[in-house]
């Protein structure tokens, strides 16, 4: 708790006077924030009934759902009741904590966009660069998902940033300090130039403290080149986690931050080049189900007739030398559309490549949001095979029929945990689906 009071209260101390890094987390992600003048206000409440199944059981399903938004503010919050045969289900309503899962988020964002502070579960935390922390998540386990934080701010001369995946503090904590030493001089290169250190520290006690998981990452980034709106940022990272290895992160950032008032657009390029026991963006989609304490089993891992607990992907202590290529794209139309992806192809005799991809458009009519990650895959062929083990997927579409009528359709593939005779924790492919109808109403 004393790290996360820290943090905040160096987010009050800096000047804010310049901008933020925008592929940090949720920052400007389209559906959760409305393009509103300071003094306008949204509010919208949502009653929807339906189906819904989970595994091979169909249950009814009700969902309220409240929207409330202004310039720099933004909540939503989700409450939701399944019922069959059966009675209620339970993980809805089993546990305290299922009063803070009512958060889908709470947000703030000041009007320079230097200040930003988000509660909710995570979905796309990255820190720096990603060598790290890359589309981390905490609802991988969709019955048990935390409700976590990420905040930044910027000045003119430092920056800090910071995320932790559960405000109890029991999961993965993690902080960035970044300068720009050279910010009064005339000459733009020097002037763009930024240092910073990121670290990260697991903090469950699942594990003893000499095998918890650490990291940290030393990066360096500078604008090369300009013209008109576009720039061209090289950057360079090196990285070292503990009880595992290291990595060197390299390449270049080719973006426009506004493009004509109508866009953000942003290509990367880049290499990894990894020791024994170190994979890039090991605390990523897939940290709460594949960690030093937690494995996904594979679905269909059999001798014979009798099934076995096999894993799925490949333990950190057995991850082999390697070189992986970045390339990453992302298109945002303020407040309207976001299109991200990102694929490291990794060039290894081990399945360690990953694949993510993060799609939303809001029109007066449709919301729609899909998301996507990948790993345990060999080459770039492999995202057109079926979903692995190693997969989580969100779809997500509510379409306006008539007036106040709107339908929902909601799917997750996600994990949940398996019974174990010893303290370990295995995951299984979770998948739910809940076609929905309800009533919209705009305050």
């Amino acid at each position: 708790m004393r790290a996360l009071l820290i943090l905040l209260l160096s987010f009050t101390a800096l000047r804010t006077t310049s901008g933020q890094n925008t592929l940090f987390g949720s920052l400007d992600d389209p559906m959760e924030q409305s393009n509103l003048a300071w003094w306008q206000t949204e509010q919208t409440a949502a009653m929807y009934g339906g189906l819904s199944l989970i595994g091979p059981q169909w249950r009814s399903e009700g969902r309220i759902t409240y929207d409330s938004r202004t310039s720099r503010f933004a909540t939503r919050l989700t409450g939701t009741l399944r019922a069959g045969i059966y009675g209620a289900y339970e993980p809805d309503i089993d546990e305290a904590y299922d009063l803070l899962r009512l958060i889908e988020f709470v947000r703030f964002r000041n009007a320079r966009s230097t200040v930003y502070v988000r509660v909710g579960p995570l979905d796309r935390t990255r820190l720096g660069t990603g060598h790290v922390v890359n589309f981390l998540n905490s609802q991988t386990i969709w019955n048990e998902r935390t409700i976590g934080m990420e905040a930044s701010a910027s000045g003119r001369v430092f920056g800090v940033a910071g995320f932790v995946d559960n405000l109890v503090l029991d999961g993965l904590i993690g902080g960035r300090i970044s300068v720009s030493p050279f910010r009064n001089l005339r000459n733009r290169r020097l002037r763009s130039i930024t240092l910073a250190i990121n670290g990260i520290q697991d903090r469950s006690d699942s594990l003893p403290s000499t095998d918890r998981f650490s990291a940290y990452h030393i990066e360096m980034q500078m604008e090369a080149v300009y013209s008109g709106a576009f720039s061209l940022h090289p950057f360079v990272s090196y990285a070292r986690a503990r009880p595992s290895g290291q990595g060197l992160y390299f390449g270049a950032d080719f973006r426009s931050d506004n493009f004509i008032d109508l866009a953000r657009i942003h290509f990367r390029l880049a290499m990894h080049y990894n020791s024994r026991r170190f994979l890039p963006g090991y605390a990523g989609a897939f940290w709460q189900v594949q960690n030093p304490h937690a494995r996904v089993l594979i679905s269909e891992g059999r001798i014979g007739e009798e099934p076995v607990d096999l894993p799925a992907g490949i333990d950190l202590k057995d991850v082999r030398r390697s070189h992986a290529l970045v390339t990453e794209l992302r298109i945002l139309i303020f407040e309207r559309f976001e299109l991200w992806y990102q694929f490291l192809r990794s060039y290894s005799d081990q399945a360690i490549s990953e694949y993510h991809l993060r799609l939303s458009m809001r029109t007066r009519k449709l919301r729609l949001t899909i998301g996507q990650d990948r790993g345990e895959l060999r080459n770039f062929f492999s995202l057109f095979n079926d979903l692995g083990d190693l997969s989580t997927l969100h779809f997500e579409a509510a379409y306006r029929v008539s007036g106040i009528i709107w339908t929902l359709v909601d799917a997750r593939y996600t994990f949940e945990r398996e019974e174990s005779p010893d303290d370990s924790r295995r995951y299984t492919v979770h998948r739910r689906f809940a076609p929905l109808v309800g009533i919209r109403l705009a305050f």
